[in-house]
């Protein structure tokens, strides 16, 4: 899908409404363009990004995550920004794979980091 957004910029979305089963891995100059569109779009202006658009950005940046095709430190990072974008959202899809996305995360690296130091004591 192309769009034209309130910053005049062209943004083109990968299998948009999630219509295809398949992930989408943009490069860090595009992915920055789609999360500063997410991130600067109010309803007021009209929203670019539907629901189903953001959670599959979210679906898959956690994929990508968990596959190695982006750190842990780039993923925490977009979740920071886009959460606080999020706030007053009141979206089930979208709060509820932030939350299984953060418990993914702590289940992964910090259940690890604690186990090494109760392992080490």
């Amino acid at each position: 899908r192309n769009n034209n957004n309130e910053l005049g910029m062209q943004l083109y979305l990968f299998n948009a409404e999630m219509n295809g089963f398949f992930r989408v891995l943009y490069d860090a100059s595009l992915f920055a363009d789609i999360v500063n569109v997410w991130l600067s779009t109010t309803s007021d202006e009209g929203i670019i990004l539907t629901e189903f658009d953001r959670f599959s950005l979210l679906s898959d940046q956690l994929a990508f995550m968990l596959s190695g095709y982006t750190s842990a430190v780039n993923y925490i990072q977009f979740l920071q920004k886009i959460s606080a974008k999020e706030a007053d959202n009141v979206s089930y899809l979208i709060w509820s794979n932030i939350v299984d996305a953060l418990l993914t995360v702590d289940s992964l690296f910090c259940a690890k980091y604690n186990d090494s130091r109760t392992s080490s004591e």
